[in-house]
């Protein structure tokens, strides 16, 4: 038993340090392909360069996408991509905003905690709602 002992703590004594190689690297990507990446595997939308972000059709194509997804019943589409600036207020007021009211109104109506509070405030921030009528539907969503 003893010689036992006397194993393990040789064997522990034997142990050598992490070696460098094994450190994690950390490797710097820009942030354009990370964009790249999410709209072409969260949204099956495919841009080429940074530059067609910033075409018409590109942002049509983004727009289309976040208003199906609402019409889905989540915003999570138009959240990502207001918050990463690839859509602005002024481009979703291109769009048929009236046509997606109805849904994001439901979303308001649905969401409950600090889901309803981000829907609430990306519908304020990009202009689907106003301050009165995000109220007014608030108002009679807790009524119901």
């Amino acid at each position: 038993m003893e010689s036992l002992q006397n194993n393990s703590t040789i064997s522990l004594e034997k142990r050598s340090p992490i070696s460098p190689s094994n450190e994690t690297i950390i490797e710097f990507v820009p942030k354009f392909r990370h964009i790249q990446e999410d709209l072409l595997f969260l949204f099956n939308i495919e841009v080429t360069s940074e530059t067609s972000l910033t075409y018409e059709w590109v942002k049509k194509e983004l727009l289309d996408k976040a208003f199906e997804e609402i019409r889905l019943g989540t915003p999570f589409a138009l959240d990502y991509m207001f918050e990463e600036q690839l859509l602005s207020k002024e481009d979703i007021r291109k769009g048929s905003i009236q046509d997606i009211q109805p849904y994001a109104k439901t979303i308001l109506k649905t969401y409950k905690g600090p889901r309803l509070t981000r829907a609430k405030n990306l519908f304020l921030d990009t202009g689907i709602f106003n301050q009165k009528e995000t109220e007014a539907i608030l108002s009679l969503s807790k009524e119901i």
